[in-house]
């Protein structure tokens, strides 16, 4: 985790998630289209008043138009993440794997491992460990560091 530097509470997040979070925070260009979307949607803006001057029947036309070319940008940016996520193919393996490893078929580790593997390789040690960080009355997620 410390080396591809991804905090405790990230490893929390869904697995896409997490990889497109941080493929967007590594990358050397910026994969966020908020800017374009702004400016399409002030052309439309303008275009919608120019219609509306003129003849209310193309309105229809302007925000169908609209919607498209939106949706043509949030595909394009889709794109570019997968492509860097592609550039970076190492970090992301790295995280499936460490995701993977922390929750075994994208659930909870308890409901994958038993007990026992855990108290086999910390022994005693485990349960005086667990006695002293957990409260099982707290709502919380715990990560106990052994």
């Amino acid at each position: 985790m410390k080396k591809i530097n991804i905090s405790i509470k990230e490893m929390f997040m869904k697995q896409d998630e997490l990889i497109g979070n941080k493929v967007r925070s590594i990358s050397e260009i910026s994969i966020d289209f908020s800017s374009q979307r702004l400016y399409l949607k002030n052309m439309f803006n303008d275009l919608e008043k120019l219609s509306n001057k003129t003849d209310k029947s193309f309105l229809g036309a302007v925000k169908a138009q609209e919607k498209k070319q939106l949706k043509g940008i949030d595909h394009l940016e889709k794109r570019m993440l997968k492509a860097q996520k592609r550039k970076y193919n190492e970090i992301v393996n790295r995280i499936a794997i460490l995701q993977d490893e922390l929750f075994p078929n994208q659930s909870l580790q308890e409901r994958q491992a038993n007990f026992s593997e855990f108290y086999l390789e910390y022994g005693d040690h485990l349960i005086q460990s667990l006695i002293e960080n957990l409260n099982p009355l707290k709502l919380e997620f715990d990560v106990v560091v052994l």
